[in-house]
């Protein structure tokens, strides 16, 4: 096999990467670009020789500069040994990426000076740390060949041709070159010793690069006659079959590969098999391969970013993340891991985390286009187009045929509404790659917002059935779906939308658009279900999708009512009623309508679901269970009603049975996040924490938008001690659902544990917002504010949210924390009151907290001075509670002599902190109406009074009455007691106020 040189096309000898005739050079070609990258356009210096603003170059240039230009002119004049002296120098005054380019510069002055080993060694350096040219990898390649291991060359040459953006000319004829001198070795080596089953399977390997798939095979099957536990050989034969689109027979043969006991043949048949399961919609089967890998990789950082990146090609964001969290834990300012995490990121949408972590890889990288490229994605979405464009423009320099960075211009500019240049940019992206399946996309997309729905289908459809992932073939439908509905063709919409959800269950927007269609065509029942669907994909946006099919669901209720009247009451009439009653929320109407569905048809199994559901969202769930075992016993592979009656079990504290019902459900459907989800909280019950995040986290890799498992793995990483890991988790779920207030909950304690009050409180503050009734998040937020040592804000704040909670437990508790707020500012007469008020609503419901409620009100008395009552306290506690207070006879005997400092948990401050008072505003004058009518028992006895935007209290009602006399109230100030949940004006308690207004 000839080589010819690309330059002047006279022939070359064999992996020649040089010609004699007229000094072309394989690696200068590569190198020549980068290296004019790094010149006036990117630091502001000039070539050799020039003068800037009157500067020589040479003054301008920084010592790194100096000695690697330096190093590549000893390179050229071959004195390699004084080049690697002045990389050497370089190295010491190099940022990083700078000390990635040198090292890769180093590896080819090892090449030339023919030391292979260091050569290959250098280059795996340069790009373990980032620096992944192609003109690397080809070194690289260059000096494996040499050592006569041309399967690995070829694995290296192969990247550097799908890294060279179009200029892949030299790399192929490097290819070339490998081939032939493989050829040529392998063909003596098997001459010699027919059965050298080494030389057999490296052949195979190097023509299965070469794409020469026939020769290959029979390479490896021959192979595999002779020794049929060749691991490389299996893993071979399942590529072949994987890149002929026969994923099942790849899956068959790379398990085979598995009988070795080789570790790194073991590693790459689980990733294989992880690519093929992938590309078979088997999610499950493609989690637990990657699994096997990463123990696989133990703790070798090139393998485990190896595993982040498969990830991250198999839209396993989640689990990237996770692995670019270990590695960045392991090795900080890895810069391949940081760039890896902060595509992952941008792909969940996660993208002021994304932009942090590519800003960063650009910091160190200025001129790394994938780099500017996904940094440009997240400012777009952002909508900063404009520095969006800086970073393309830098990156379309660089790498200028790169299909990408022009699909990328194309967005950014249909962001902009820049309609022709995103044109300009797409087509070109096309001419690059015409069966480019995401340019096709992007072209539509820009079809339809120019209003050109057809070509806008045209182009949508191309996509379709150049898809490579059934995620991205549901991702076409679904906008193909979107502008069929434009133009009025809702029933081809609406077949659009249906084979979309059936390729991609959890995408609630799909769902949203088939209701749409069917209440289009009048098709009320399919529409209700459809929006039903939407709401299990997205509960936390329940309220939004209640909202926007509330009309479409009264329609139905009134269209149904109409046909019934009419006498149209057949069981199908009844039963979609009974539908559009759920999703209104009509508990007792749905379930009357159903009731009547079934009195008909008793086997209407779906009807009994639909009842289930009803059961046991009102909280009924032995009948939800009673009618969900029904249909199971006759449908035994319906897998959702399983996932039901799990949930109702679960509730129910029958665990072995809902662990049963949902590991049943997930056998029959493992590609539904929900269930994995379920699944993780049974284990979690039972105390398996790790084993439930590997749910949590499979949950998340079928669903990447799933906030409720993000937020329960947190749950779960908080049990096993790792709060950062769980502070992230917490960040991410409300960053997909901002509604959950479990969430802001979670992150809210983690920051209150680590001392951060004041981020904590803002948590607990939006977790309250989210639901008022959040017993655990006033807790939480009152805690914070302690810890800040705002006591005067605590005790403010509880008592305006005492309106929230009936007497009770929960109130109860709020008063145990104002209580103890009150005791730290020395104010125990209040304190004594939240205590006793406390005992008395626990004295039955909760006999501990009703002690510890008397243990504090004994601190309390003490530090009142009222040494009497807090020995009756003490003296009860000891023949109730001795065992769970074990200071009491400390306690005792100090109270005894009181000599000498009580003891730790007597609180005397040095002074008691006085409730500030409002300013005289007005005369004094006696109050002829106080306002008995609304005075109010303890706790409700507690006032606030608001004067501009400052707040004064809490009072009891007769200290406000010496405020209103004092002149320290007006007409038009507010007021509002423990148990309001509104402010009312000053004058509607204080009549008197109208008198003195007037």
């Amino acid at each position: 096999m000839s080589q010819t040189c690309p330059e002047c096309h006279k022939p070359l000898a064999q992996f020649s990467v040089t010609c004699d005739n007229c000094g072309w050079d394989l690696v200068e070609s590569a190198r020549s670009g980068s290296r004019a990258n790094r010149g006036a356009a990117s630091n502001g210096t000039a070539s050799n020789g020039a003068v800037v603003n009157g500067v020589a170059h040479d003054e301008l240039l920084t010592g790194f500069d100096l000695h690697y230009s330096a190093a590549s002119e000893s390179i050229e004049r071959g004195d390699f040994k004084g080049a690697q002296m002045r990389i050497n120098r370089a190295l010491q005054e190099a940022t990083n990426q700078q000390a990635c380019e040198a090292t890769a510069l180093r590896g080819y002055a090892f090449l030339k000076a023919k030391e292979f080993k260091e050569a290959e060694a250098a280059c795996s350096e340069s790009i373990k740390t980032g620096w992944s040219e192609s003109r690397v990898y080809a070194w690289r390649a260059a000096a494996r060949a040499e050592q006569k291991r041309y399967h690995d060359a070829m694995d290296d040459i192969q990247i550097a041709i799908a890294q060279a953006n179009g200029d892949e000319g030299p790399y192929l004829a490097m290819a070339k070159a490998f081939v032939g001198k493989a050829k040529s070795l392998y063909g003596q080596l098997l001459a010699a010793n027919p059965s050298d089953n080494d030389a057999l399977w490296q052949r195979g390997w190097v023509y299965m690069q070469a794409n020469m798939e026939d020769k290959a095979a029979r390479d490896f099957k021959n192979c595999l006659k002779q020794d049929a536990t060749q691991g490389w050989a299996w893993i071979g034969l399942g590529r072949i079959a994987g890149g002929a689109g026969d994923f099942d027979q790849a899956i068959k043969l790379t398990t085979k590969a598995l009988v070795s006991a080789d570790a790194s043949i073991q590693r790459a048949a689980y990733f294989d098999r992880a690519r093929a399961w992938a590309r078979l919609d088997g999610a499950e089967a493609c989690h637990e391969d990657l699994e096997q890998v990463e123990r696989l990789a133990e703790e070798s950082i090139d393998q485990r970013l190896q595993l982040a990146q498969s990830r991250l090609d198999l839209r396993l964001y989640s689990s990237c993340i996770s692995d670019c969290d270990s590695l960045l834990r392991q090795a900080p300012g890895y810069m391949p891991a940081t760039l890896l995490r902060g595509v992952a990121l941008s792909r969940l949408g996660q993208h002021r985390a994304a932009l942090k972590d590519l800003s960063a890889f650009v910091h160190s990288f200025p001129e790394h286009a994938n780099a500017l490229t996904e940094r440009a994605r997240v400012l777009t979405d952002l909508d900063e187009t404009d520095r969006a464009l800086a970073d393309l423009s830098i990156a379309i320099r660089v790498c200028p045929t790169s299909v990408a960075v022009n699909l990328e211009r194309a967005r950014t500019f249909l962001a902009r509404k820049q309609f022709e240049s995103a044109i300009v940019s797409v087509e070109r992206a096309l001419a690059l790659a015409p069966n480019n399946a995401e340019a096709h996309q992007v072209a539509g997309r820009i079809r339809y917002a120019e209003n050109d729905y057809q070509s806008a289908v045209d182009e949508f459809t191309r996509a379709i059935d150049l898809a490579a992932s059934l995620e991205d073939k549901a991702e076409n439908l679904f906008l193909r779906g979107t502008t069929l509905y434009e133009v009025g063709q809702f029933e081809l919409a609406g077949g659009d939308f249906e084979s979309a959800s059936s390729l991609r269950t959890s995408h609630a927007g799909t769902w949203i658009w088939a209701a749409a269609v069917a209440a289009r065509l009048e098709n009320w029942s399919q529409a209700i279900q459809s929006l039903q669907r939407a709401i299990a994909c997205r509960p936390g946006s329940a309220r939004q999708y209640m909202q926007l099919g509330r009309p479409v669901a009264e329609k139905a209720v009134a269209f149904f009512t109409k046909q019934i009247e009419r006498g149209h009451e057949d069981v199908q009439t009844v039963r979609s009623r009974g539908l559009a009653h759920q999703f209104l929320g009509h508990a007792k109407q749905a379930i009357a309508d159903f009731n009547v569905a079934l009195e008909v048809v008793p086997d209407d199994l779906e009807t009994r679901v639909r009842r289930g559901q009803q059961f046991q969202k009102s909280g009924d769930h032995h009948a939800a269970v009673d009618d969900f075992s029904y249909v199971v016993h006759r449908d035994k592979v319906h897998h959702l009603v399983r996932f039901y009656r799990a949930l109702s079990l679960f509730a129910l504290d029958r665990i072995p049975q809902a662990s049963s019902d949902i590991l049943k459900a997930i056998e029959l459907d493992p590609r539904q996040a929900r269930y994995h989800v379920l699944r993780g909280e049974i284990v979690m019950r039972e105390g398996r924490t790790t084993r439930a995040i590997r749910c949590f986290d499979r949950a998340i890799a079928l669903d990447p938008q799933n906030s409720a498992a993000r937020r329960l793995k947190a749950n779960a990483l908080v049990e096993l001690n790792e709060p950062n890991l769980a502070l992230t988790e917490f960040s991410r779920a409300i960053e997909l659902n901002p509604d959950s207030a479990e969430a802001h909950f979670g992150k809210g304690q983690l920051l209150l544990k680590s001392g951060r009050f004041e981020e904590a409180s803002r948590d607990f503050e939006k977790g309250i917002m989210k639901n008022p009734k959040s017993l655990r998040s006033y807790l939480g937020k009152a805690s914070a504010l302690i810890g800040m040592g705002d006591f005067r804000e605590t005790v403010l704040w509880l008592t305006k949210s005492l309106h929230q909670f009936k007497v009770g437990p929960d109130l109860a508790e709020i008063l145990m924390k104002r209580g103890r707020a009150f005791f730290k500012m020395g104010l125990a007469a209040y304190a004594i009151n939240d205590f006793t008020a406390c005992k008395k609503m626990l004295k039955e419901a909760n006999p501990d907290l009703a002690a510890t409620a008397r243990f504090a009100r004994a601190l309390a008395f003490i530090q009142k001075a009222d040494y009497e009552s807090a020995k009756r306290d003490l003296a009860i506690l000891s023949k109730s509670h001795s065992e769970k207070f074990l200071t009491i006879p400390e306690l005792n005997e100090w109270l005894a002599s009181r000599n000498g400092a009580p003891p730790a948990e007597v609180f005397l401050p040095d002074r008691m902190q006085k409730m500030p008072k409002p300013k005289v505003v007005r005369p004094a004058k006696k109050l002829k109406h106080t306002g008995e009518e609304w005075k109010a028992e303890h706790p409700f006895d507690t006032w606030v009074l608001r004067v501009d935007n400052e707040e004064f209290g809490p009072v009891p009602k007769n200290t406000l009455d010496r405020w209103v006399e004092q002149g320290r109230v007006t007409a038009g100030m507010k007021i509002v007691r423990g148990d309001w949940p509104r402010w009312k004006h000053a004058e509607k308690i204080y009549r008197d106020l109208l008198e003195n207004h007037s």
